[in-house]
């Protein structure tokens, strides 16, 4: 998305100056919004999916990691994926010198699983954490409910003020993935592997259906937040 005027293109190389252009001389600007999959960011010494953590030294790398590719994707708006604690992505999005704390949001990552969060050097107006599909996303067949009704990780809605009074509407979403639901007893099991590649196809269908339906009553309501 961007908004023009008569001035000039805008030539800053931090979205700090960029913003200050922007308020100050009303340049004509370009929004970059970049995607992040963080890979299991969880606090030091806590385990994650029940037996692998990270030592002090080893969070202390992957935060400062995570700083320098946000110095160079520079971008004004960041949603990120697999963030489990909250306060070890304000560490990385501090080091960065980018964001202030007051506009990196999560969605609920009190280090118990992994959830989506959203990075932004312009103000965030609002966020509402999305778990439950929308009522007309449940789907059924024949005449049977496929019960499928929750989003396997929750998606987070940001209301993000840009300059010149408009806001814009984020979503941050992390579908299921494609590995296969299946126990760990039964991992080496083909024919439970089979199982479970379809129970995971089923999940990621219900969840684009849910995110579809979300989506099209947000153009419906606010077609001028996009």
């Amino acid at each position: 998305m961007s908004q023009t005027s008569n001035k000039k293109t805008v030539t800053s190389t931090t979205p700090k100056d960029l913003i200050t252009d922007i308020n100050a001389n009303h340049h004509k600007y370009i929004l970059r919004v970049g995607q992040f999959n963080v890979l299991n960011l969880v606090k030091e010494n806590v385990n994650f999916y029940g037996k692998s953590h990270y030592s002090a030294d080893e969070v202390t790398q992957k935060v400062n990691w995570i700083a320098d590719q946000l110095k160079r994707m520079n971008s004004g708006i960041v949603g990120f994926e697999e963030v489990f604690d909250h306060a070890t992505l304000l560490r990385a999005t501090k080091a960065s010198g980018l964001y202030q704390d007051s506009n990196v949001i999560s969605a609920n990552a009190n280090g118990h699983g992994p959830t989506v969060a959203i990075a932004s050097i312009f103000p965030i107006l609002s966020t509402k954490v999305i778990q439950d599909f929308p009522t007309s996303a449940i789907m059924e067949y024949n005449n049977v409910q496929i019960p499928i009704v929750k989003f396997s990780r929750p998606i987070l809605r940001a209301e993000v003020q840009l300059p010149f009074g408009r806001t814009v509407v984020v979503y941050v979403v992390h579908a299921k993935s494609k590995r296969p639901i299946v126990s760990d007893q039964s991992r080496h099991d083909q024919k439970a592997k089979a199982v479970g590649h379809g129970l995971s196809l089923l999940v990621r269908a219900a969840e684009s259906v849910a995110l579809r339906h979300i989506i099209v009553d947000e153009l419906e309501n606010n077609p001028y937040n996009f």
